[in-house]
């Protein structure tokens, strides 16, 4: 995972972004896994509804928001919000960077990361390769670039 000074990625200082709460959003990531759809598999999707990274993100981030609290959605605590499912998901649209080809699960896993590091999705790249990330950077930013890993990840 890249993490850095990438430009207009950073959240807010309390790790919301755009005032969406971390702990709301990561509260519900078992319900997005268990909601998977089927069109978020693999790397081959729609792509009738790209949204870029950032879009995808802030939608569902206030998706995964409104369903950590059943209440927000209709402003009765009475009554109970239907569970996250794959419909759901689905309407969100799609998330797309043909470099990494990144899917909706990517963009996801960036958003949660961020979120609980006080980033903006745009300033999280998450990589199935050891060698990608590195070339994806030098590739897209113009800018000096933090690049976290694992020790002895390189050698």
């Amino acid at each position: 995972v890249i993490c850095g000074a990438m430009g207009g990625g950073a959240a807010a200082p309390d790790g919301a972004m755009g005032g969406v709460s971390a702990e709301a959003v990561l509260s519900q990531l078992p319900a997005l896994l268990a909601a998977l759809p089927a069109e978020w598999r693999g790397t081959t999707f729609d792509n009738s509804d790209l949204l870029g990274r950032e879009r995808f993100a802030a939608r569902l981030a206030a998706l995964l928001e409104r369903h950590a609290s059943p209440s927000a959605a209709t402003g009765d605590a009475s009554q109970q919000q239907k569970p996250l499912d794959a419909a759901a998901l689905v309407a969100l649209g799609n998330a797309e960077d043909y470099l990494r080809v990144s899917s909706n699960v990517s963009t996801a896993l960036e958003l949660a990361l961020g979120l609980q590091r006080g980033l903006g999705v745009r300033a999280v790249l998450s990589f199935a390769s050891r060698a990608m990330p590195v070339a994806a950077a030098a590739l897209a930013v113009r800018k000096p670039i933090t690049l976290h890993v694992a020790e002895g990840e390189l050698a």
